[in-house]
């Protein structure tokens, strides 16, 4: 170690080292740390994703035996496993073939599967013990039930036995039942003898046998009248329905042949209306042209005689402020279109009175006076069509 170096300034030494020389170090200089990536405070750890064919890889090389123990016979052990390809051989004769070929004679395949069976064994106890125990509760309640029911019915039928033998008693107290076994029909007849009043002969048996037989046949014959003759009333029913059902379709036939004719006469009848509407419409358009063209001529004239508009406002200043009067044309188209509305409200008053008439409803064909009568715009003004500003000489038709 350096000594302190003494002050410049004070009595007091210095706590400065002196430098270390390179040749002063002890042993080689110590190679630079490499850094290494670290995940900061908080953060979340990144696992790598697994899956289950990297999970097996990683067992069968944890599993893997890198060499064989001494003693092992590897060349036996696959020639056996090569023979018993897709046989059927026990676990017990299997480790019995490959005991030879491993180090340890097979005990530890002994041991394994000795495990196998004791794990299985505890598995089969917990599974089939509870199966077991409930299966004999449940068998010896049926058979305590079945004790009991049998017994209650021993006592009901012991108990209904002891009253029949006390009516027997009561009707013959000398009954032997003995007897009764031995020869039944003997001893009854023995016991309870019938008197000869009521003996039947055989005779009179088949006397009896015959006349319930005659009886018998003289029902059937009856009841065989009978449904003969119900057959006979339910044939007659049902031609007495065909016979209506046909009655039925002829006058269903005759109607529809009615219903035909009334409607090619209705269609007939309304070609002929709808050709006479037509025609009246033709006739009607004709004279409404020819006004027109009459009217228009007038209007011409009329303004070619007219004086100047600069001495019409002349002679309007002097004299005193009127009010202007509709031109004679706009009255009569006026008019005209006033007639023309009332014609088609009576042709359409009686389309409908006929469409209420007749069962086939027909709307007739509207007139172009019509149409446009009732989508024209309404302007101001008394006749609603020109404007008080338009030229006269220029013709905007009725419409």
């Amino acid at each position: 170690m350096a000594g302190r170096i003494p002050s410049k300034t004070g009595s007091k030494p210095s706590n400065l080292r002196a430098p270390r020389s390179q040749t002063s170090a002890k042993g080689p200089p110590e190679p630079a740390k490499e850094s290494k990536f670290e995940l900061p405070a908080l953060s979340i750890p990144f696992k790598p994703k697994t899956t289950i064919e990297l999970e097996l890889k990683k067992m069968k090389q944890r599993m893997m035996r890198r060499h064989a123990p001494p003693g092992e016979d590897m060349k036996g052990i696959r020639t056996i496993l090569q023979t018993l390809k897709k046989k059927g051989v026990t676990v017990q004769e299997f480790i019995g073939l490959v005991a030879p070929y491993t180090a340890d004679a097979g005990a530890t395949l002994r041991s394994v599967m000795n495990d196998d069976l004791n794990s299985f064994r505890k598995l089969a106890r917990k599974v089939y013990e509870t199966i077991t125990q409930d299966n004999s509760d449940v068998l010896l309640n049926q058979q305590l039930q079945l004790a009991e029911y049998y017994r209650e019915k021993k006592a009901l039928l012991h108990d209904k036995m002891m009253r029949h033998i006390e009516e027997i008693y009561m009707m013959a107290p000398n009954f032997d039942f003995d007897k009764y076994a031995a020869e039944k029909e003997k001893y009854l007849k023995e016991l309870f003898p019938i008197p000869d009043e009521l003996q039947v002969e055989p005779e009179e048996i088949e006397m009896m046998k015959r006349q319930a037989a005659y009886h018998r046949l003289q029902w059937l014959r009856s009841e065989g009248e009978r449904l003969n003759e119900e057959n006979n009333r339910l044939k007659t029913r049902l031609q007495q329905l065909k016979q209506m059902h046909k009655e039925e379709q002829r006058k269903m036939m005759e109607a529809e042949l009615v219903a035909e004719a009334k409607k090619e006469a209705l269609e007939a009848e309304q070609a002929a209306k709808v050709e006479t509407l037509e025609q009246l419409n033709e006739s009607l358009e004709k004279s409404i042209i020819s006004k027109e063209s009459s009217m228009r001529e007038k209007t011409d004239e009329a303004a070619l005689r007219a004086p100047h508009t600069s001495k019409l406002q002349k002679k309007k200043s002097k004299g005193a402020v009127r009010k202007k009067r509709p031109a004679w044309n706009e009255v009569a188209a006026y008019e005209m279109e006033v007639e023309a509305a009332e014609a088609a409200q009576v042709s359409e008053a009686a389309a409908e009175l006929e469409r209420e008439r007749s069962p086939f409803h027909y709307s007739p064909p509207r007139s172009p006076r019509q149409d446009m009568s009732e989508t024209r715009p309404q302007e101001e003004g008394q006749f609603g069509r020109r404007g008080a500003y338009r030229p006269k000489d220029m013709w905007g038709g009725f419409y």
